[in-house]
């Protein structure tokens, strides 16, 4: 279909010197049922990094799958890593991440909302940040696109 003929567009052109998609190219697949499209991401190498990649001579793109059906336990796990967060604050912050409010979250932890908003308190000093959505718009940025 389409997005077959689009994504194997794509990775021909990675592979031709001086290609036109140096920047990479985004293609949205639908499943074909009622859960969110798959998010691709084709992003070609260039020499340098297809020089680590074997088979070299036929390696052109990286192709990136993005599931937005499978929550955001990886990139929470991979935030929480870099910035030592404790199991708690790694739980509320995958609930505001989800679009929880510190109430919902609560009520979904079975802890106090003074207790949320403590987790809250540490997760702005570890990470540097004042807001929620400074908090997650640095969650998003600083995580790989990978679910």
């Amino acid at each position: 279909g389409r997005v077959t003929r689009e994504l194997r567009a794509a990775l021909q052109a990675a592979g031709k010197p001086g290609n036109a998609v140096r920047a990479g190219l985004t293609l949205r697949v639908d499943r074909g049922d009622e859960r969110r499209s798959l998010i691709l991401h084709v992003l070609p190498l260039v020499d340098d990094a297809r020089a680590m990649v074997r088979p070299a001579e036929t390696a052109a793109a990286i192709v990136l799958v993005a599931d937005p059906e499978s929550g955001f336990g990886q990139s929470v796990a991979i935030f929480g890593d870099a910035y030592r967060l404790t199991k708690a604050e790694r739980q509320v912050l995958a609930r505001l991440a989800a679009g929880d409010t510190p109430d919902a979250i609560a009520a979904a932890l079975r802890i106090e909302v003074a207790t949320v908003r403590s987790h809250l308190h540490q997760l702005f000093e570890k990470t540097g940040t004042k807001r929620q959505t400074e908090l997650l718009a640095l969650l998003f940025q600083s995580t790989p696109p990978l679910r």
